[in-house]
């Protein structure tokens, strides 16, 4: 599964399960608990990611040219 699994946990967190009770997502009811930051660094990971993606393909503009050669 080389580069397809996140290397971000999420921790077993007494502050999710009391979330998700009240129906409030975690940064609200708990910004600062290990839940809410082990979902930040997975956020951060996730977009690092697809940035990654979007620098490896070719602009729409190069793919036309390149089409029409």
């Amino acid at each position: 599964f080389n580069g397809k699994i996140f290397k971000s946990n999420i921790a077993v967190n007494t502050a999710i399960n009391k979330s998700q009770l009240e129906g409030r997502p975690i940064f609200q009811y708990s910004p600062s608990s290990t839940g809410s930051l082990n979902y930040q660094a997975l956020a951060v990971e996730v977009m690092e990611r697809l940035q990654q993606k979007v620098k490896k393909r070719p602009t729409a503009k190069y793919q036309r040219l390149a089409k029409s050669a």
